[in-house]
C-alpha cells in the first residue's frame, strides 16, 4: 500500500525554506550507503524515479546548517522538477522524470541558485523571527 501524498505542484504555493551547508545540492542515495542512519532518496538502477500521488516509499529530498534558501510563492518550477506536499508542513522538491542523482542535484542547485533567496542563518532569523504559519 502506498503513502498518500497531499499535493503535487509546478508552481511554489507558499514560502518554503531549505537549509544547507553551501550553494551545491548533494542528495544522499541510500543504495550507495547501506545502513546509513540518514539519507535523502533511493535510486532504482542508478536513477531517481518521479513520484506520483501515491508512493510505496518516500524520497526525503529537500526543503531544514549554514545557508537558508527561501523559495518565493508563485515561482514556476523548471520542467524537470516537481514540488510534492508529503505531510503537514513538509514539502520536497523532486524529479518530475527519471534522471540520475547527479542530474537531480544539478537541477535543484540551479533552481535554488537562480530562483530562491539565499540568506545566512543570522539573516534568516532576522527576517523570520517567528513561525511563518
Amino acid at each position: 500500500m502506498g503513502v498518500k501524498l497531499l499535493g503535487r505542484y509546478t508552481v511554489v504555493p507558499r514560502d518554503l525554506f531549505r537549509m544547507s551547508a553551501g550553494p551545491l545540492t548533494r542528495l544522499r542515495d541510500i543504495s550507495l550507503r547501506p545502513g546509513a542512519p540518514s539519507w535523502d532518496l533511493m535510486t532504482v538502477d542508478g536513477k531517481v524515479q518521479p513520484l506520483g500521488m501515491t508512493s510505496d516509499w518516500a524520497q526525503w529530498c529537500i526543503f531544514a546548517t549554514e545557508y537558508e534558501n527561501s523559495a518565493i510563492p508563485g515561482t514556476t518550477l523548471p520542467e524537470d522538477l516537481i514540488l510534492i506536499h508529503e505531510r503537514r508542513e513538509h514539502y520536497s522538491l523532486q524529479a518530475s522524470r527519471e534522471m540520475t542523482l547527479d542530474e537531480l542535484n544539478a537541477e535543484v542547485t540551479s533552481f535554488l541558485n537562480n530562483e530562491a533567496i539565499r540568506m545566512t542563518k543570522k539573516e534568516w532569523h532576522v527576517k523570520f523571527p517567528t513561525r511563518t504559519d
